[in-house]
């Protein structure tokens, strides 16, 4: 729980008075982050320019960041086995990308969109790693892969 707290930044004893361990402070925050992803998904409406809509996509793992960064020290101090946990959020989050792909595209079949939204997941992942390196990352490389992105999502969208 020190080290969490210290990697979280938060007082130790504050962890304590709300959690009184690491397997009910983990639990919520992997539910805290589910909702955070499940919000900011909600915020991206399907109306949005394909250019927007990419940008949105893209940056919904650079918004999370200081939520991330909360649950990598926990997954990191933790020795219980999170798998199944960030299994069910992985899947939940491909799901929000299937759908919000599936709204652009209503043509795409949810087989026909899942592999596009593994690749789209792991840019956002890209993106967000990007993001967190020398204070906002290599800008021409963040801008190509924003544009990676969307000429892919272009050439698969179309009907």
């Amino acid at each position: 729980m020190t080290e969490v707290a210290v990697r979280a930044g938060a007082p130790i004893g504050s962890l304590y008075r709300f959690f009184p361990n690491k397997q009910v402070l983990g639990e919520a925050l992997l539910r805290r982050y589910a909702d955070s992803i499940g919000t900011a998904f909600e915020q991206i409406h399907d109306e949005l320019s394909l250019e927007a809509f990419v940008d949105a996509m893209l940056a919904v793992f650079v918004g999370l960041h200081s939520e991330s960064k909360t649950i990598v020290a926990l997954l990191d101090a933790q020795s219980a086995d999170w798998s199944a946990q960030r299994a069910q959020i992985h899947a939940d989050l491909l799901e929000k990308i299937v759908r919000k792909l599936q709204a652009r595209a209503p043509h795409l079949s949810s087989e026909a969109a899942s592999p596009i939204a593994v690749v789209v997941l792991q840019n956002m992942k890209s993106m967000k790693s990007m993001a967190m390196m020398n204070d906002g990352g290599d800008a021409a490389a963040v801008a190509e892969l924003r544009e990676m992105t969307l000429l892919y999502l272009a050439s698969k969208l179309k009907q």
